[in-house]
């Protein structure tokens, strides 16, 4: 997409502009030029951090949230099978079985509710991008406000 230099001077106002500190813009201007892939636990996290009347912005961090619970899921499911095919008994071999299959299942709801929460925060973004093209779209109407008249003798 080009820009006009009045569009290019607009989009950079709109990206330094001040918002009030619970404003989904203020969150949203400063990662516009971004290079990275933001996961939902951040930006709740940033969009709390900014609601803070203290707050001079946000760390976001890796690792933490539903992706962290996920990584211990997985973790654990990886323990309780080898525990399991080591288990001597089949009794043994059945309650590993069984907590094997709570760990996926609780797993798989993890994944989706990230996946869920992921697919909002992408609709959320591309509104918010929509909104910004649509503020950078030149309106322009023709109006006679007055007209000069001259003689010359």
């Amino acid at each position: 997409m080009l820009l006009t230099d009045h569009q290019a001077k607009y989009f950079a106002h709109e990206l330094t502009r001040r918002w009030s500190s619970d404003s989904v813009e203020k969150f949203a201007s400063a990662v516009a030029g971004a290079q990275v892939d933001l996961n939902p636990h951040q930006v709740d996290a940033a969009l709390f951090a900014f609601k803070s009347p203290f707050s001079n912005g946000a760390l976001l961090a890796e690792e933490v949230g539903l992706e962290h619970e996920i990584k211990d899921a997985v973790r654990q499911i990886q323990e309780f099978r080898r525990a399991t095919s080591a288990a001597h008994s089949l009794e043994d071999k059945l309650v590993g079985q069984e907590q094997i299959i709570a760990l996926e299942s609780h797993r798989k709801e993890r994944r989706r509710n990230l996946f869920d929460a992921q697919d909002e925060i992408d609709q959320n973004r591309d509104l918010l991008i929509e909104k910004i093209e649509s503020k950078l779209k030149s309106k322009s109407t023709e109006e006679i406000v007055f007209t000069i008249r001259w003689n010359l003798n």
